[in-house]
């Protein structure tokens, strides 16, 4: 069945009437793509949010602070690396030849904040290094930190193009070099500009590429229910430098209703 009459049809609709009609139906099916897009997007609550934090670093800090918003690895931690910061770029404080020990330089948001936990960073990845220099982005969740002792969710990505590029979830159990490995898929991997993102949950970790899902995964174990969201930056080798790779901007969120584990 035709929906519009025909030309002849004695109750033809006005031209100007079709016209708004058609308007109005692609207007409702943007509507409609939009809606589903956001759906699926890593970035949506189903119970609203509790609480969020975004920067895109607008000053230079050795450590990272930002006014109290953030704790660090070896500022707090004592055995790992802080963050530093340019205006506009925040990134790891190795020393290289580095790892192992795995002493990751890590910052962890401060304040209460629900254990369903979303990150999102901006990726930095200038003069990619390959082979046996390792250089990763890294969103923490559920994450602690007090002087030797460093718990929480790890999510890596390894800022590169070529042929050994993975994404990985780990726990950090405690003490330097005391880590679990739950996950690790090959990625698309990353290139300058991308944005990675993490959430957990209950106990279900997922990752996404430029909101693409690349990998997801339960701690059955369920080892970790409480922490904070942060960032952190893992450099090994001897090629490239820590400046080479970095987050751009940062944002963190939780869900306003805490839901146990599954």
């Amino acid at each position: 069945m035709s929906f519009l009459p025909s030309a002849n049809s004695k109750r033809a609709i006005p031209e100007h009437a079709i016209r708004w009609l058609v308007i109005a139906l692609a207007l409702l099916s943007l509507a409609a793509c939009r809606r589903q897009a956001y759906s699926t997007s890593p970035h949506e609550w189903s119970h609203g949010t509790h609480r969020a934090y975004s920067t895109n670093f607008p000053h230079a800090e050795n450590p990272v602070a930002e006014g109290g918003n953030w704790i660090d690895g070896k500022t707090l931690g004592l055995d790992w690396s802080d963050v530093r910061t340019t205006r506009g770029l925040a990134f790891g404080t190795q020393v290289p030849p580095t790892g192992p020990p795995f002493n990751d330089s890590i910052a962890v948001l401060t304040g209460d904040w629900n254990p369903n936990q979303m990150a999102t960073g901006k990726v930095h990845s200038i003069q990619q290094q390959d082979g046996d220099t390792y250089e990763e982005v890294e969103l923490l969740l559920r994450m602690s930190i007090a002087p030797h002792n460093a718990t929480g969710y790890e999510v890596n990505f390894r800022c590169s193009k070529g042929s050994r590029t993975y994404i990985g979830f780990h726990t950090w159990n405690g003490h330097l070099n005391d880590y679990t490995d739950l996950a690790l898929t090959t990625g698309p991997g990353l290139s300058d500009g991308d944005q990675v993102s993490a959430s957990i949950v209950g106990n279900v970790i997922t990752a996404w590429i430029n909101g693409v899902q690349v990998l997801q995964a339960a701690d059955t174990q369920k080892r970790f229910i409480s922490g904070n969201p942060g960032m952190g930056f893992y450099y090994q080798g001897s090629a490239g430098s820590d400046s080479d790779f970095g987050f751009t901007a940062f944002t963190a969120s939780d869900e306003a209703r805490v839901a146990p584990a599954q």
